[in-house]
């Protein structure tokens, strides 16, 4: 537990989660007291997590250790009907595309963010993307939905049908 007037549980991510964005394997951590063996601690954490809340793996890492930093995120997104035979031509002009310059508010300059994106594809009828991450503004979702298919109508529903089924920790 943290220390202070309010005590609170030692827990922290390595990258949160947009707004709207359901994440389907995400990394936690969490220090404990005493060592727990990892069997034990997943069925403690299944016993008190809220419904939809499932631990599938856990890792005892030794004190002291540096905290998690992500490598990179993958997406999902069903794209929506009337754009899928879209798709294979816009992923080609924006992975052979040089540069992608993005405006973000408040900053006078644009973040080049193409470099960020490591894999863009259509795998299963569902559009996959694999981004880098970076400690300054990096790739976001909606920045490469934007750019690919400039889906005015449908890119707000897109957003929110998000997934990020992957953080990649850096080794």
């Amino acid at each position: 537990m943290s220390e202070g007037f309010h005590p609170k549980p030692r827990m922290s991510f390595p990258s949160a989660l947009g707004l709207g964005i359901a994440g389907r394997q995400e990394v936690m951590e969490v220090d404990f007291e005493q060592e727990t063996p990892v069997p034990e601690l997943l069925a403690a954490l299944a016993a008190h997590a809220p419904l939809g809340l499932e631990f599938h793996s856990a890792e005892v890492v030794a004190p002291g250790s540096r905290k998690a930093q992500a490598r990179s995120f993958t997406y999902e997104v069903d794209p929506p009907a009337a754009r899928r035979d879209e798709l294979p031509a816009a992923i080609e002009r924006l992975l052979s595309a040089t540069s992608l310059p993005v405006h973000r508010p408040g900053k006078s300059a644009p973040i080049d963010v193409r470099p960020l994106i490591e894999d863009l594809c259509v795998e299963q009828g569902r559009l996959r993307m694999r981004l880098l991450a970076t400690h300054e503004a990096g790739a976001r979702p909606r920045d490469v939905l934007g750019a690919l298919l400039d889906w005015r109508d449908d890119l707000d529903a897109c957003v929110w049908a998000l997934e990020r089924t992957e953080v990649e920790l850096q080794p």
